[in-house]
């Protein structure tokens, strides 16, 4: 509430807040414990909606279970699901489940450095390195005339996510991947990074670790 109060005193509005990451951190008792607290977490935030301090609501990293739960108690259905999306980590069957739902999805770190792997190596298949230096995605970037951040931020667009690009350099996503124009001429190839050995995998979901509850974990299945 303290976040969405100063968005909106600083910018004037704010459009939307996400409840992230399904999981607690200080241990609940049980998995009911854990599902109260994250239904008192979502009626706050629509108590927020409904005193007009946000305009909408949405998720962060809920698999599809975790945002049906979400969806059944909602009076404000959530609009979005944030969640890691790019050619090395494309979960498929989640975003089909978000499309269903009327659930869009945001694409955090289009770019791949992901930070499972960075910080729990032992969870995915895939090192934590970004997407940009993989041989692959540069072929296909330059077959197609852009840059590897503009054909990943293409790719994922291509798949229907709204991606979420960032860089600690300012210039770099103006000046690099969000230069629209060129995505027409990226979209035709984007699709080759689907078959390129070792990016794809399909259908891994982000979802708490259960029967462990209270460690905080995530793994990919």
């Amino acid at each position: 509430r303290r976040q969405a109060t100063e968005s909106k005193r600083k910018l004037g509005r704010c459009d939307a807040v996400a409840l992230h990451w399904p999981l607690l951190l200080d241990a609940p008792a049980s998995e009911d414990d854990a599902r109260s607290v994250r239904a008192d977490a979502w009626r706050e935030l629509e108590a927020m909606v409904d005193e007009g301090l946000v305009g909408c609501l949405g998720l962060s990293n809920f698999d599809v279970e975790l945002m049906d739960e979400i969806i059944a108690l909602a009076r404000h259905r959530p609009v979005l699901n944030e969640v890691e999306v790019n050619p090395r980590c494309y979960q498929a069957e989640l975003l089909a489940a978000c499309e269903a739902r009327g659930v869009r999805v945001v694409g955090y770190s289009p770019y791949g450095t992901c930070w499972l792997a960075k910080y729990f190596p032992s969870f995915v298949p895939w090192p934590a390195a970004s997407v940009l230096d993989d041989a692959t995605v540069a072929a296909v970037a330059a077959e197609a005339g852009c840059t590897p951040a503009q054909a990943c931020v293409a790719w994922a667009m291509a798949k229907g996510p709204a991606p979420i690009p960032k860089s600690l350099d300012p210039g770099a996503p103006r000046d690099g991947a969000l230069r629209l124009p060129s995505f027409p001429r990226c979209l035709p190839r984007v699709p080759f990074l689907d078959a390129a050995r070792g990016l794809r995998v399909e259908g891994f979901h982000l979802l708490c670790q259960r029967g462990a509850v209270g460690r905080g974990g995530y793994f990919y299945r």
